[in-house]
């Protein structure tokens, strides 16, 4: 009993730490600077495009709007596909069997 205990007090302990992490950078303002540096970006972009009216340049939006490629690979991602793959060839074969035991049921 009291090792369960451990395990759901550890649990909920990294719960409110993570929450604790969270919290602390929205009052530090990290995600306002994030916001913040975007902002700036879409003006220089804009004065950018302004610029080139006036010049009488040719326009081309590609010139103005800043690529967002962004990567999503990391460990938990890679960890959550691996475990997604390993439960649909478990599902798939679970299936497989059942098909083929409830085949033999019908043919018989």
């Amino acid at each position: 009993m009291k090792k369960k205990n451990r395990i759901l007090v550890s649990v909920f302990g990294l719960f409110f730490l993570a929450f604790l992490i969270v919290y602390l950078g929205g009052l530090g303002g990290f995600y306002e600077y994030e916001q913040y540096k975007k902002r700036i970006l879409t003006e220089q972009q804009i004065e950018l495009f302004e610029r080139d009216i006036r010049a009488g340049k040719e326009i081309d939006v590609t010139d103005y709007i800043s690529p967002v490629n962004r990567d999503y690979n990391n460990r938990v991602s890679s960890l959550g596909l691996s475990i997604s793959n390993r439960l649909e060839e478990t599902v798939k074969t679970g299936i497989n069997i059942t098909f083929r035991q409830v085949s033999r049921y019908v043919s018989d």
